[in-house]
């Protein structure tokens, strides 16, 4: 196993729809770090602290950051609200909204 360096943060996103539905308006909001990112994802995961707050965050985003001023991400990995399993579930990338912002957590 690889010596992990930074901080994993976790950030909800809500889909805020107005009267134009297919624009989502997303609201964030940073619920929590770790030093270890299997223990962030095992969190997520398991929706510890009830980060889904009954359907306002249905996204998710880890980011493990690196200390600094405006710091890049070192990795970056999405979750989505599984209506079926009621648990967030890992997603191949970020929702297309989201394709081109960076530094959810901090920055």
């Amino acid at each position: 196993m690889t010596e992990q360096t930074g901080l994993t943060f976790i950030t909800t996103l809500s889909d805020l729809r107005g009267s134009d539905r297919d624009q989502p308006q997303r609201a964030s909001r940073c619920v929590g770090y770790f030093k270890n990112k299997d223990e962030a994802v095992r969190a997520v995961e398991k929706n510890d602290g009830d980060i889904y707050e009954a359907g306002t965050y249905p996204l998710c985003v880890l980011e493990t950051m690196d200390e600094g001023i405006y710091p890049v991400a070192l990795s970056v990995e999405w979750f989505a609200w599984d209506k079926i399993t009621l648990g967030y579930q890992s997603i191949a990338d970020a929702p297309e909204d989201l394709q081109s912002v960076i530094g959810f957590s901090i920055g």
